[in-house]
């Protein structure tokens, strides 16, 4: 009985362990094959004449994609060993009678469909005519109705200002007095809480500014103490040397630029040359650039050849959480406030 036990239980530690190096293996695959891409372009004077192809390959062409652009339209096709995805728009030599056809009956049924449309329009502006002339009758007859109650309005008020008064000249003359003396000490006091407003609205703007002032200073200060803090800046110059360490090993084997190139605004010319010349350092030889500030032109051809392995990525994701520094400094923004 024991026997069968142990039978039983090495079988299991076999497929386990069989698993176990097929897993390894995957990841080893994953890791450690390179992802190689190709990338070629040529234009002959103008963008409509850019032609560009870029292919990109993983092991031994199981998986393949490709990229092509040409007459300004964009073609791609994915291949995953025996199956095919394509997609994008067919070029000019590819098409086919039978989809002109479809064409014509296509652009057949969209006449008949705008012919009904161009009808039913013809009828709803008929419509609108209609009720617009209706509308515009009923505003005038309201236009008429309110004249004649301004003229009633204005036959009562005259008839009240012809009714006599049974007051004194004596008295209608302190009354007189009695309503300008209102009238000025009304004015004055108005005058008086308008200027009060004024005076409270510099304060309370006075004070707001020297608020934000005041906040805004310890907001600088706080940060100024952020980046000057030791951790943070051996975490900020570990994390750069990382960089540079994953663009030094992702540069492209292959890579030749040789292009005149121009646009129509000057400024737009100069920020292309300014974003090429950070290439300079790193393929000093192989990039042949003219700008051409007067004039829109494009001519040149390209050529980008190279691989990347994903195992570099996961050096450098494991080298940065292995970090102290970098740990630290990641809480610390996550609690960061201003």
């Amino acid at each position: 009985m024991l026997h069968i036990l142990l039978l039983i239980l090495k079988i299991i530690g076999i497929i386990l362990a069989v698993i176990l190096g097929i897993l390894v293996l995957l990841v080893c695959i994953v890791l450690f094959t390179p992802i190689r891409y190709e990338a070629d372009g040529v234009c002959k004077g103008s963008i409509g004449t850019l032609k560009a192809k870029i292919t990109v390959t993983w092991l031994l062409h199981f998986v393949r994609a490709d990229v092509y652009y040409k007459e300004k339209k964009l073609r791609w096709r994915v291949r995953i060993a025996w199956k095919k995805i394509t997609g994008g728009e067919k070029f000019g030599n590819s098409y086919d009678h039978k989809e002109d056809v479809k064409d014509e009956c296509e652009s057949k049924e969209l006449q008949e469909a705008k012919e009904t449309t161009s009808e039913e329009k013809t009828e709803k502006n008929r419509k609108t005519e209609i009720n617009e002339k209706t509308s515009e009758e009923l505003e005038k007859t309201c236009e008429e109705q309110k004249e004649i109650s301004k003229e009633c309005k204005e036959a009562s008020e005259v008839l009240e200002e012809e009714k006599p008064d049974d007051k004194t000249p004596s008295e209608k003359h302190g009354e007189q007095i009695s309503k300008e003396s209102d009238k000025e000490s009304g004015r004055i006091e108005k005058i008086y809480k308008k200027i009060k407003g004024v005076f409270s609205k510099i304060k309370y703007t006075l004070k707001k500014i020297c608020d934000k002032i005041k906040s805004l200073l310890e907001k600088k200060e706080k940060i100024t103490e952020f980046i000057q803090n030791e951790v943070h800046v051996n975490a900020f110059l570990k994390v750069k040397s990382e960089a540079f360490r994953i663009i030094k090993i992702l540069k492209p084997k292959e890579f030749n630029l040789k292009a005149i190139f121009g646009f129509d605004d000057p400024q737009r010319t100069g920020q292309v040359l300014a974003f090429l010349a950070v290439l300079y350092p790193f393929f000093e030889d192989n990039i042949e650039v003219v700008p051409d500030f007067e004039k829109s032109i494009l001519k040149g051809k390209l050529h980008i050849k190279g691989y990347i392995r994903c195992c570099h990525f996961a050096a450098l994701a494991c080298r940065l959480l292995l970090c102290k520094n970098i740990r630290i400094t990641y809480k610390d923004i996550k609690n960061f406030e201003l």
